[in-house]
C-alpha cells in the first residue's frame, strides 16, 4: 500500500509554482484627473526551483482612477494562456531590462557611477515605475513620458481585450492576489 501511494506520488505531474517576477506602478495625473495602479507579472513554472522554465504568465492588477471626484476601481487579471497578446509585451518588457543592464554593466566597466538627475515631473502626466522583482539583482525603472511609459501604455492597450475579473486557476485553484486591496490608495 505505502509502495502504491509513494509510486502515484511519484507520477503525478507537479503543481505549478507562482513567482511574481515583474511590477508596472502608475502613479499621479493632474487637472482633476489622477490614477493609481499597480501590475504585478508572475510567471508560472513546474517546480520553484531556480532557474526552472516558465510555462505561462498571469497578470494581477489593482487601479483606481479619480475623475473629478468619482473613484471606480478595478481589480483584474489576465492569464497567459488565454491571452497571446501578453507574450509579445512580456518579451518588450524583458528586451527593455535586457538593454538597462546591458548600459549598466558597460557604465561599470568604464568605472561610471550613476547619478540620479533630478526631474520636474509634468503636471498632468502619471509617473510609471517598471522593477523586476525575482532576479539576483533587482531593477527598477522609472519615467513620466519616456520609453518605460510609452511601453506600459501602448501595452495596456494591447491588454485591454484580456482582463476578467476572476482570478486564472492554477492547479485546479484560484490564484491568491498578490497586490495588497489598499495599493491604490492616493
Amino acid at each position: 500500500m505505502i509502495a502504491w501511494a509513494l509510486a502515484a506520488a511519484l507520477l503525478a505531474p507537479p503543481q505549478p509554482f507562482v513567482s511574481p517576477t515583474y511590477a508596472v506602478q502608475q502613479s499621479g495625473g493632474g487637472l482633476g484627473i489622477w490614477v493609481e495602479e499597480t501590475v504585478v507579472l508572475s510567471g508560472v513554472a513546474r517546480s520553484a526551483r531556480p532557474g526552472g522554465k516558465r510555462r505561462y504568465w498571469l497578470v494581477e492588477q489593482r487601479r483606481a482612477d479619480f475623475d473629478l471626484g468619482q473613484r471606480t476601481t478595478k481589480h483584474r487579471w489576465i492569464d497567459g494562456r488565454t491571452c497571446p497578446a501578453l507574450s509579445g509585451v512580456v518579451d518588450q518588457l524583458q528586451a527593455k531590462l535586457a538593454a538597462e543592464d546591458a548600459r549598466l554593466a558597460a557604465a561599470e566597466r568604464f568605472g561610471i557611477r550613476q547619478m540620479q538627475i533630478p526631474t520636474i515631473p509634468p503636471f498632468h502626466t502619471p509617473s510609471v515605475t517598471l522593477t523586476r522583482l525575482s532576479d539576483a539583482e533587482p531593477l527598477s525603472l522609472r519615467d513620466y513620458e519616456g520609453p518605460i511609459a510609452e511601453w506600459w501604455r501602448r501595452s495596456a492597450q494591447t491588454l485591454e481585450t484580456c482582463w476578467r475579473t476572476e482570478p486564472p486557476l492554477v492547479a485546479g485553484r484560484p490564484v491568491k492576489p498578490t497586490i495588497a486591496a489598499d495599493a491604490v490608495r492616493p
